[in-house]
């Protein structure tokens, strides 16, 4: 899936993340558990979160209570008001 994506002119990492974000069995995830299940360094997790923000594909949020940053699929907007 990451290499469609790349195809698709995302980079690497972005692409990696993203394929992981739409195959994980939750929805909601932290830059933490991002850097451990994909085996990269927070720093790269950082820089593709940013980009995929750019991009309108993730959205950031954080919990009352919650340190971390929780990241999450962007919800597609609707185009009819």
């Amino acid at each position: 899936m990451a290499l469609v994506l790349r195809r698709l002119a995302i980079p690497p990492m972005p692409a990696r993340v993203l394929a992981y974000a739409l195959v994980a069995d939750h929805d909601i995830h932290t830059a933490g558990e991002f850097a451990e299940d994909l085996r990269v360094s927070p720093a790269a997790i950082s820089v593709a979160m940013h980009q995929l923000m750019d991009l309108g594909l993730v959205e950031r949020t954080r919990e009352p209570g919650v340190r971390s940053d929780l990241y999450s699929l962007a919800q597609p907007r609707s185009t009819i008001e």
